[in-house]
C-alpha cells in the first residue's frame, strides 16, 4: 500500500495505491485513488478497466478527482451540495484564481467587492465542496440605458467554471439573483447576453427561464455585440 500526499502552490495531490501481484500465472488487482485540485475547478471521474491477456488478468479501479483550468470532463456532481451566497471579502482571491484562465483579474473582483459593500451591486458566489465554482452580479443601475431609465436591475457577468457548465449552477445563480431583486421590491429583472458562439449556453438558457428579448436588437460592443431581455417576477 502506498499513500502519498503532495502539496505545491496551486496543487494538492492525495493518492492511495493498492496493488496485489501473484506469480506465476500473473494476477494483478489494483486500486488507485487520486485527488488533484487546481484553480478552484472540480472534476470527479471514475474509470473501471478489465484487461485479459494470455497468462495475465488485470482488474483495476481508478478513481480520480481533478480540478484544472480548461478541463472538460465531469462525470459526477452532487448539485445538492451547491451553495449560493453573497460574496465575502475572503472570496476575492479564490474567485480570481478560479477564473484566471478567462483573463479575469483580481482587481476586477476587488472592485466588485467595493461596489458590493457600497450597495451599488450584489455579488453572489456559487460554492461547491469548499471551492468557488461560479459567480454573478445584480447591478441596481445598469450601464444599459433602457434598463437604467426604467429602473430595471440587471444580472451581469455570470460565469461558471468550464467543467461544471450545463449542470444547473447557472440556473440556481439566476434564481438567487431574482430573489435578491424581489426582496428589493422590484417586479422586473433584466439580463444581457453576447451574440457570439462563446455565449451559446447562455443564449439557450435564458429563454427557458422566462427571459424575453426587449426588442431592441443587437447592441455593438467590444465582445462582438449583445442583446437584452427581461423577465417579470411573480
Amino acid at each position: 500500500m502506498l499513500r502519498t500526499t503532495v502539496n505545491l502552490p496551486g496543487l494538492f495531490v492525495n493518492s492511495v495505491l493498492r496493488t496485489t501481484v501473484n506469480l506465476p500465472g500473473l494476477f494483478v488487482n489494483s486500486v488507485l485513488r487520486t485527488t488533484v485540485n487546481m484553480s478552484g475547478l472540480f472534476v470527479n471521474s471514475v474509470l473501471r478497466t478489465t484487461v485479459n491477456l494470455p497468462g495475465l488478468f488485470v482488474n483495476s479501479v481508478l478513481r480520480t478527482t481533478v480540478n484544472m483550468p480548461g478541463c472538460k470532463e465531469m462525470t459526477m456532481i452532487d448539485i445538492n451540495q451547491l451553495k449560493i451566497r453573497r460574496m465575502e471579502m475572503q472570496d476575492i482571491e479564490p474567485v480570481a484564481q478560479a477564473f484566471a484562465h478567462m483573463n479575469k483579474t483580481q482587481e476586477q473582483y476587488e472592485q466588485y467587492w467595493q461596489e458590493h459593500v457600497a450597495g451599488t451591486r450584489v455579488t453572489l458566489v456559487a460554492e461547491l465542496a469548499g471551492s468557488i465554482v461560479g459567480y454573478t452580479n445584480v447591478i441596481w443601475e445598469p450601464d444599459y440605458a433602457s434598463f437604467r431609465r426604467q429602473g430595471i436591475p440587471e444580472i451581469n457577468d455570470m460565469n461558471v467554471v468550464a467543467p461544471l457548465r450545463c449542470r444547473g449552477i447557472g440556473t440556481q445563480m439566476i434564481a438567487a439573483a431574482e430573489q435578491v431583486v424581489q426582496q428589493a421590491g422590484k417586479a422586473v429583472i433584466g439580463i444581457g447576453v453576447g451574440v457570439t458562439p462563446d455565449y451559446e449556453i447562455a443564449q439557450g438558457l435564458y429563454p427557458k427561464l422566462g427571459y424575453v428579448a426587449d426588442g431592441t436588437g443587437i447592441h455593438p460592443d467590444e465582445w462582438g455585440g449583445c442583446t437584452y431581455a427581461t423577465k417579470r417576477l411573480a
